[in-house]
């Protein structure tokens, strides 16, 4: 049996048929009991392969989830070995690692005030307690940066290397999940403040006390299970995978994004301030002669065409007729983040599974003529953003891409009257 188990296509093979017992309900106990040395003996590229094939087994992905996490639960013991250890202090992975200790440290204050909550000694001033937990909550929302770093720029590497890369469209998923949850909790204390003004503030009902502990208690199990799928699914994948190069671009593109934690803040500014943060692969260019390009109204040098690409008051990204990324501008203020990771990749894959359907039937009927132009708008906290998409057609009419232009009109909404130049 162990020649077997030591072949990683038979080891997935056997661990995807146990996988899809789980999910189907369909004598799961028994292919886990008969198939125990697999299980023990397998590695995280192995689930990195069984995910992906249960992804393109088109499950809703709703009941993937569900799915997921039953399949890790019966792997979890098999995966605690797989940690990475001795990383560099200064490598990409170590910074999300450390910045994992800080939300799994975080997580643990709140839980200090949530027994609290829940059994109060005597004299104690619950509504203090519950402005505590709410300012770290408010605190674990800038966490969000964690999940931005790994869709933005993780996730883009992976994509090109791993041919079994749909576990990052999962995670994805879940980071979502940990997202609206925080918001929900948030809905839920502000609820509380605006309906009992005459009371005192956080003065919960029993009812109301039941749903803020499940939303905790989900909260806590989503960004716990999602740490240990990191650090010891795809954290040791990539390691071993991805070059040394790649993993100081990823650094260096971190940077833009911004960091979780004030210990490892301070750090990096630290750092910036010597000088640190430069990478071996650096180099400076020998090339000295302008290149201009003809744009058959006018010629302007690439530096020029960049001046006045981040100058505009609008985000542009151009997605050949392949879907694939091929270029974005950088004005100061983007509304969108961007990372140089994203070029050549699908455009699908840069948006949540949630909303690659929008994606698709929008490229669809560019592609197919039915429409040239799709506008969407939303609001953004103060920001009133106008999205808009536009397919770019040869001289002959052949479809050749589409242009995103993102812009921020929350001002332009606001004029009124005129003013003129003279």
């Amino acid at each position: 049996m162990s020649e077997y188990i030591n072949n990683s296509k038979i080891r997935v093979e056997i661990l995807y048929e146990i996988s899809q017992g789980v999910i189907n309900k369909q004598n799961a106990a028994n292919l886990i009991r008969q198939n125990k040395e697999t299980i023990d003996s397998l590695t995280p590229n192995d689930v990195l392969s069984v995910v992906h094939q249960l992804y393109n087994d088109k499950i809703p992905m709703a009941d993937l989830k569900i799915g997921i996490n039953k399949i890790l639960n019966v792997f979890h013991s098999s995966l605690k070995k797989y940690k990475i250890t001795n990383l560099p202090e200064n490598h990409f992975l170590q910074l999300l690692i450390d910045e994992n200790t800080e939300m799994h440290s975080l997580l643990e204050k709140i839980r200090v005030f949530v027994k609290l909550i829940n059994k109060p000694e005597k004299d104690t001033n619950i509504s203090d307690l519950h402005k505590k937990v709410r300012e770290m909550l408010l605190k674990m929302q800038n966490f969000s940066l964690h999940y931005q770093k790994k869709e933005d720029i993780l996730f883009p590497y992976i994509e090109k290397i791993f041919p079994n890369y749909r576990c990052v469209s999962i995670m994805w998923a879940f980071h979502d999940d940990i997202r609206k949850k925080l918001k929900e909790i948030e809905i839920t204390y502000s609820n509380i403040q605006s309906k009992n003004d005459l009371i005192p503030l956080f003065d919960l009902s029993q009812e109301q006390l039941k749903t803020w502990n499940r939303q905790i208690a989900d909260l806590f199990f989503m960004m716990i299970n999602i740490k240990f799928r990191e650090e010891n699914i795809l954290f040791p994948t990539a390691y071993e995978t991805i070059s040394e190069k790649d993993w100081f671009e990823m650094l260096k593109q971190s940077e833009k994004i911004g960091f979780f934690g004030e210990g490892i803040i301070e750090s990096r500014n630290a750092l910036k301030s010597k000088g640190d943060l430069k990478s071996p692969f650096d180099y400076n260019s020998t090339h000295t002669e302008e290149l201009f390009v003809n744009f058959g109204t006018g010629s302007l040098s690439v530096q020029q065409a960049n001046l006045m690409f981040e100058n505009l008051p609008v985000d542009i990204t151009y997605i050949d007729e392949n879907d694939k990324v091929l270029f974005f501008t950088q004005p100061k203020d983007r509304v969108f983040s961007r990372s140089v990771a994203v070029i050549g990749r699908t455009v699908q894959n840069c948006h949540p599974p949630d909303s690659v359907h929008i994606v698709e039937e929008l490229l669809d009927n560019f592609k197919s003529g039915k429409k040239d132009v799709e506008n969407f708008w939303i609001q953004m906290g103060k920001r009133f953003v106008l999205i808009q998409y536009f397919a770019l057609r040869d001289e002959q009419g052949n479809y050749k891409g589409t242009m995103e232009v993102t812009q921020d009109i929350s001002n332009i909404k606001e004029l009124k009257g005129e003013k003129r130049l003279l």
